[in-house]
């Protein structure tokens, strides 16, 4: 998890998990695993404050255990009732490393018609990452164990930082995750909060929308686009050279032989 630069408040103090589901129990070791890779060979980030939307005491106890490493002895650790409870209560001159432990599940599109579907898009991040005074870092969240065929490079730039390749336009935008085991071909990009999950494997030339998710297992062909706040299920494939449009749908364990049009639901065989 790399440090913004620019014109911001003063480094993090505060490390906050949005979400404290089954998702967001992975996040916390993902983000534990990124810590600990991040200050591997030298003293280890101490943060004043782990803040948690959502969660129960069992949660917060699991969830500081898991960051003991990287909490001061002293760490205010404490769950808030909503986002805007969290955002009311960081220091105006601070600014939070900010993780997203909210799962994706898609949903049929409220007046759409039938057929219509809303995928991984997670409307609620927008007043994080909307804040003016930029006291909320994304950075993007990358599992040592992932295999990234370009060489990547976390800059310490934009909101929070983000991967890029040292060869070829290959990047992983501010606020995605990369969970363990999953493979990052050539040239591919992974938009801004997307999440690819566990073991989810992405060829060559493989572009990920903002806010998509792809599902653990799935496999991803060469040249595929998956457009913004589209979902791919768990264990799906994906042909190569498809498209799948904004929103859209995929079922877990299919195979995708066609393009899949914005909002909808690709269809088995």
């Amino acid at each position: 998890m790399a440090e913004a630069g620019g014109n911001r408040p003063h480094p993090a103090r505060t490390l906050a998990l949005l979400g404290a589901g089954g998702h967001a129990g992975v996040v916390v070791r993902l983000v534990a695993s990124c810590l600990r890779h991040e200050s591997a060979g030298r003293a280890a980030a101490l943060f004043e404050r782990l803040w948690i939307v959502g969660a129960s005491d069992a949660f917060l106890a699991e969830a500081a255990l898991a960051l003991r490493r990287h909490l001061s002895a002293a760490a205010d650790v404490r769950a808030f009732g909503s986002d805007e409870a969290l955002r009311a209560a960081l220091p105006a001159d601070e600014r939070a490393r900010v993780a997203n432990g909210v799962g994706r599940r898609p949903a049929r599109a409220p007046d759409s018609g039938e057929g219509a579907w809303t995928g991984g898009s997670a409307a609620f991040l927008d007043a994080y990452i909307d804040d003016t005074a930029h006291r909320f870092d994304f950075p993007a969240l990358l599992h040592p164990s992932v295999i990234c065929v370009d060489e990547m490079t976390q800059r310490h730039e934009g909101s929070g930082g983000e991967w890029t390749a040292e060869a070829g336009p290959g990047r992983i935008c501010a606020g995605a995750q990369v969970h363990a085991g999953a493979v990052i071909g050539a040239r591919t990009v992974v938009g801004a909060h997307a999440i690819i999950n566990t073991r989810a494997s992405l060829d060559h030339d493989v572009t990920i929308g903002a806010r998509a998710f792809v599902g653990p297992g799935a496999v991803l062909c060469g040249g595929v686009i998956v457009e913004d706040g589209a979902f791919i299920g768990a264990g799906a494939t994906v042909l190569p050279q498809m498209r799948i449009g904004r929103g859209a749908v995929v079922p877990a364990g299919i195979c995708v032989r066609a393009p899949v049009a914005p909002g909808r639901l690709a269809r088995r065989g």
